[in-house]
């Protein structure tokens, strides 16, 4: 705590000054937890634009406090050099606690500044995706179009072939009959081994 706030330095309202100080980073802690809590509570329905405007909202408020801490500071560290000198033990302490405080501070702006292209960044990357899906979806159903048409085709013709060579056999076997005489299980034994002849030679 002493580098965040500072070392005593025997100024005139130094303890409201301190005290004032130590508002502000309790303050800016309180901010730290908040966002983390915030950010605890998002489920599969917190929508990307939401999430977005929560944080900008929170790194708003956490800049506003983190550049109060940086004003107190400064003024703390004017203070030490006027009264012990610029490279007294007492100034180059306030000198840390200065960095320190401007280091956050850019953090917290370079995290707000990533975040309209993070927003940016997704819905770029949900509209590639969903080309992609439309693009795919079209190639399935050119696919199967083609595949409708490749495998009906030849089935219907397949088909047509049976039912002429059905016919075609059905004739045949009644020319057989009518010339043999052939009835009953005879005429049976004689269809079944033509079937049998059929499959076996052309």
């Amino acid at each position: 705590m002493a580098v965040d706030i500072g070392p005593r330095i025997g100024i005139e309202g130094e303890a409201e000054y301190r005290r004032q100080l130590d508002r502000i980073i309790t303050q800016s802690k309180t901010l730290h937890a908040e966002m983390r809590q915030m950010e605890s509570a998002w489920n599969k329905d917190t929508t990307a634009k939401q999430k977005v405007a929560q944080q900008t909202q929170m790194l708003n408020n956490q800049i506003e406090v983190q550049t109060q801490r940086i004003d107190e500071l400064k003024r703390g560290l004017e203070e030490s050099k006027n009264k012990f000198g610029e490279n007294d033990k007492k100034t180059l302490k306030w000198r840390q606690a200065l960095a320190n405080a401007e280091t956050e501070l850019n953090r917290l702006q370079a995290q707000l500044r990533e975040l309209p292209n993070n927003v940016q960044l997704v819905g770029k990357s949900m509209q590639e995706t969903g080309a992609k899906i439309e693009s795919v979806g079209k190639k399935i159903s050119s696919v199967g179009s083609g595949l409708t048409k490749s495998v009906t085709v030849p089935l219907a013709a397949m088909a047509t072939a049976a039912v002429k060579t059905t016919a075609s056999f059905d004739s045949s076997m009644s020319k057989v009959a009518a010339l043999s005489g052939a009835t009953g299980e005879d005429f049976d034994t004689l269809r079944n081994k033509a079937r049998e002849m059929g499959a076996t030679t052309r």
